[in-house]
């Protein structure tokens, strides 16, 4: 690891993330970096803007290399892959912090404001009970601050019967203003020529490098307490490089 974060508040990351949703365990790994700023706020960044932090906070822990699997669809070739973090993030105007900007834009006689989803809109989504489309069109609606059709606003009842066309349009504006909110690979099997796309998911694989430090952690205290008699707290409070000195020591 490049930085040390703190080892006990990892490992105690850890156990509150191992049964959350992936909603809750990005808020969960984003605290760890960001102490200092209340959940809730966290948890009403655009989803571009909570993901670029994550990566960032990847980039100071792990480092900028990341090691990708991908398997072709075509013919289930495994492929490999070395990225920089740098590849992965698109430049947003999100990147100046602003918590909840307001985008404009207008189609025919639509003029439509929205905002970007966060988490809680994400979790609200979830919620809605149905197809993954009406999950979406939920998640579409809780983004819209103001509808206007020939200049007259109109309200959540007539929101439910716009034009899909147009919720298309918005949901293609919201990706546009969010690059950051979905990252997809563009990938070409070396073996059979396919061409596809893959999503990357900063939480998912972000969890995964943790879950495996803080596992890690939780051995050396095993080993060091059982060897040596000390508490988990004494242990926490060695440097890591203490730490593999004295399992070093053990063998």
């Amino acid at each position: 690891m490049n930085i040390s974060l703190n080892s006990e508040a990892i490992v105690q990351a850890w156990e509150e993330g191992q049964p959350q949703h992936p909603i809750d365990r990005a808020l969960t790994l984003l605290s760890l970096s960001r102490p200092d700023v209340a959940r809730k706020d966290l948890a009403q960044l655009p989803i571009g803007r909570r993901d670029m932090l994550l990566m960032k906070m990847r980039e100071r822990v792990f480092g900028r290399s990341l090691h990708l699997f991908a398997a072709c669809p075509a013919c289930e070739e495994e492929l490999e892959l070395e990225l920089e973090t740098s590849q992965l993030l698109e430049e947003s105007r999100l990147d100046s912090g602003e918590t909840e900007p307001v985008f404009r834009r207008e189609w025919d006689e639509w003029n439509v404001e929205f905002s970007l989803p966060t988490s809680y809109d994400l979790a609200h989504a979830l919620q809605v009970s149905g197809s993954e489309s009406a999950a979406y069109r939920a998640l579409v609606e809780r983004c819209l601050r103001k509808v206007e059709r020939n200049g007259n606003t109109i309200g959540g009842a007539t929101i439910s019967e716009m034009p899909q066309l147009l919720l298309k349009q918005i949901e293609a504006a919201i990706a546009e203003a969010d690059p950051n909110a979905e990252i997809l690979l563009n990938l070409n099997c070396p073996a059979c020529g396919e061409i596809f796309q893959e999503l990357f998911d900063i939480v998912n694989f972000l969890w995964d490098e943790f879950a495996a430090h803080a596992r890690d952690l939780v051995y050396e205290v095993h080993a060091l307490a059982r060897y040596y008699g000390w508490s988990e707290s004494e242990i926490f409070r060695m440097s890591p490089g203490r730490r593999q000195t004295y399992l070093g020591m053990i063998g």
